[in-house]
């Protein structure tokens, strides 16, 4: 199926998602995959949005639009700060088509113990299936 979702919904879905894989919860071969390749799927736009995101704090660095930090990095400058702020959220407010293969509802049923947080993780490739 396909969804789409902005940047940051795919950065929250990624996030909860992988904390959910952490967990190494006992499940079928196949349910596995599926959740894997789902991940895979949202982790391509959350590494992609990063190197955007580092890239627009080399453009700052090279405008000129930083101020050393104490340990020697770079921090957009407080003067700056609104305008980055802009472009993040510009970032974050694109929307992409995601092709995430679906499970049903009765094959998390089987899993033993999902707390709220694993079900909101799992929800994005959940069908609702009509009897």
């Amino acid at each position: 199926m396909t969804k789409n979702m902005t940047i940051s919904e795919i950065l929250s879905a990624y996030e909860a998602l992988n904390n959910f894989i952490k967990k190494d919860i006992p499940m079928p071969g196949k349910l596995s995959w599926i959740i894997s390749d789902n991940l895979d799927e949202l982790k391509k736009h959350a590494e992609k949005f990063q190197q955007k995101k580092e890239y627009l704090g080399q453009q700052f660095i090279k405008s000129g639009k930083t101020s050393k930090n104490d340990d020697g990095t770079e921090s957009v400058a407080s003067e700056h700060m609104t305008e980055y702020v802009e472009k993040i959220q510009e970032l974050l407010l694109i929307e992409r088509e995601l092709i995430i293969e679906p499970v049903s509802i009765e094959e998390f049923k089987k899993l033993d113990s999902l707390s709220v947080l694993d079900i909101k993780a799992l929800e994005l490739m959940v069908t609702k299936e009509v009897n």
